[in-house]
């Protein structure tokens, strides 16, 4: 197998860890309750907002608070 050494030409991805408490307190911040969001995909949008990132998928719910959230990585058409 061949190795890739790409260098300095990719971003530097920040990833963020969160705990049951930050999660939980983002889901109040944001008033999330009842949109149907599961706790992973709540964790998922979670870290995008910390993280400052957007977020791409093809699940129509998590798309949806993807969306009301203003975390897509795409512009709507």
């Amino acid at each position: 197998m061949a190795e890739i050494d790409a260098g300095d030409k990719l971003p530097r991805l920040r990833h963020v860890a969160l705990g049951h408490i930050e999660v939980i307190a983002f889901l109040e911040n944001e008033q999330s309750f009842g949109a149907g969001s599961g706790y992973s995909d709540l964790h998922l949008l979670a870290e995008a907002r910390i993280a400052g990132t957007t977020r791409w998928t093809r699940d129509k719910r998590l798309h949806q608070a993807v969306l009301k959230l203003n975390l897509s990585a795409f512009a709507e058409h």
